[in-house]
């Protein structure tokens, strides 16, 4: 773009900074590096269909956060900058971005691509906004505006205090060191609801960037515009590909992999793939398979999870989230998946709580062929509300067999729910009946035994927030629990369902996990009105 294009540059820079299309034209027209060192660089005219997808997170003014789980060198640094350039070159006021980043290798890069931004600027644009780089400071100033672009590096001698900051962008934050102080020090720069953009590679549990992830997707989960969770696996880049010598074949555990995120083993694309990632993960240059799956995932958990010393098969259990992220999932405090038949019988495991905002009640529907058929996840509303929602459950699966944890709070859940007529599970090997109680004892001997049906694939468990719980799910101190911040309640919630199952009238053992491929998780049945349970909880 030339002044000869565009001779009133400051009517040109409005139009950028107050339309999503001077925006995208401003962007188009900066220079970026191409991927081979020996091409000149040249404009921002085809971006990734990522990219695309990702861009209109920044147009829109009720998106405040935005994250991203990435593979490595996707390109969404260089959107990124572009945007932070286009916004600090239009603003009408001094509009400052603070950009943090894990090294200061990390933050060159940054610093390299505005220099490439700048050196191809059209010339009349660059009359009339002027820019320039301080390399000593890691800083873009922008002198129409006064607006400024400064590069931190996290736990280095660089200071960010004396600005507040219209804009955060935290580059690599799952590589950041004392990652939670420091980003307390950021957050003090900064107003409430400062737009906010993480970008990250995955580093596994444990991390600020975990949790950062999981309270974005809980948030969305629930409905907050204001929250922008980006994902693309590695298999969506065009560039994670090399063509295989003449000969070359994928082996077993390639072939299921292949089937498990929907590629046709068939294709030559799949191939390319498939002999790019072994390369990548037993080549000469390989990190293994492990590194791979953080570096690369499959599906938003993968990078996230501890491969190691977890209670469940954490393989079979990612397997089965790879399929699920793929499928049109229930959302929302109740989530169907199978509906009720008169040929079946039914199981409720219940994992109640006050439901005040602290801890999640949670309410797992099983048949007796071990599939699956419901949740109910509860926060607020109180207990009542909350039995009123488990009694509805039950009556709508046939009057299932309902087996509540009577600690605490349990024992008024029962209460409610006897009132309502609900068939309660009472344990009557002593000859006394009596309520679950859960001890160090009961809750192992629960929790063996749910093991031991989801690693042999006795258990069909379609619910993704279950499914994440229990990758997280691993011995601590002695204790059985949640760790990485998880919390359990889905996973109680399923052991006490699948205990109260072997009480069931007619129970059938079948086996969902299949040697290799998709699993019985496709072949689910019709969904259930989402508002069905509502409906018939109103009296």
């Amino acid at each position: 773009m030339t002044g000869a294009h565009v001779p009133d540059w400051g009517a040109y820079l409005n139009w950028v900074w107050t339309t999503s299309t001077g925006r995208r034209a401003y962007i188009a027209n900066l220079h970026i590096e191409k991927r081979d060192p020996r091409d000149p660089p040249g404009p921002f005219v085809h971006p990734h269909p990522m990219q695309v997808e990702a861009q209109p997170a920044y147009e829109d003014p009720a998106v405040t956060q935005t994250i991203d789980v990435k593979a490595r060198q996707v390109g969404r640094s260089t959107q990124e900058a572009a945007n932070q350039q286009a916004s600090a070159h239009a603003a009408p006021f001094p509009y400052k971005v603070l950009i943090a980043t894990n090294h200061q290798s990390t933050t060159d890069s940054s610093m390299r691509r505005y220099r490439v931004f700048v050196d191809h600027m059209a010339s009349g644009l660059k009359r009339h906004g002027p820019v320039r780089l301080n390399l000593s400071k890691n800083s873009v100033i922008f002198e129409r505006n006064d607006a400024l672009i400064q590069h931190v590096t996290v736990g280095g001698s660089t200071e960010a205090k004396s600005w507040n900051y219209h804009a955060v962008v935290c580059e690599e934050m799952g590589k950041w060191v004392n990652a939670r102080t420091n980003w307390a020090s950021i957050q003090a720069t900064v107003p409430d609801n400062c737009p906010t953009h993480i970008i990250s590679t995955p580093t596994g549990p444990g991390t600020l960037y975990a949790e950062k992830v999981r309270g974005a997707r809980r948030a969305v989960a629930l409905g907050d515009k204001s929250v922008r969770v980006n994902f693309w696996p590695w298999y969506r880049h065009p560039e994670y590909q090399t063509t295989p010598p003449d000969g070359w074949e994928p082996d077993q555990e390639e072939v299921a992999y292949a089937e498990d995120i929907g590629l046709q083993i068939a294709d030559a694309e799949t191939l390319a793939r498939l002999y790019w990632r072994r390369q990548k993960i037993s080549g000469p240059r390989g990190v293994g398979l492990e590194e791979f799956r953080k570096d690369y995932p499959s599906n938003l958990d993968e990078g996230f999870l501890a491969w190691e010393g977890g209670w469940f098969d954490i393989a079979w259990l990612n397997h089965l989230i790879t399929l699920q992220e793929a499928a049109d999932n229930p959302a929302g405090e109740i989530r169907f998946y199978r509906r009720p038949d008169v040929t079946r019988s039914y199981c409720i495991g219940v994992d109640p709580s006050w439901c005040n905002g602290g801890d999640f009640a949670v309410a797992i529907v099983l048949d007796d062929l071990g599939r699956m058929c419901a949740v109910l996840t509860s926060r607020f509303g109180g207990e009542v509300d909350f039995s009123r929602k488990v009694s509805t459950l039950a009556r709508m699966y046939g009057g299932a067999l309902t087996l509540v944890e009577s600690n605490a709070i349990g024992k008024q859940v029962i209460r409610l729910l006897y009132d309502e007529g609900v068939n309660l599970w009472r344990d009557t090997s002593s000859g006394h009946p009596k309520d679950w109680v859960t001890t160090g004892g009961s809750r192992e001997a629960m929790l063996s035994q749910l093991r031991q049906e989801v690693n042999v694939g006795a258990l069909l468990i379609p619910d993704l927030e279950t499914l994440r719980e229990m990758t997280h799910f691993r011995e601590h101190n002695g204790r059985l629990q949640g760790q990485d911040g998880h919390t359990d309640d889905h996973v109680l919630a399923l052991g006490l369902a699948a205990r109260a199952r072997r009480d069931l009238p007619t129970v059938e053992t079948r086996q969902y996990r299949p040697t290799r491929g998709r699993s019985a998780l496709q072949q689910r049945t019709g969904r259930i009105d989402p508002h069905a349970l509502a409906r018939m909880a109103t009296p």
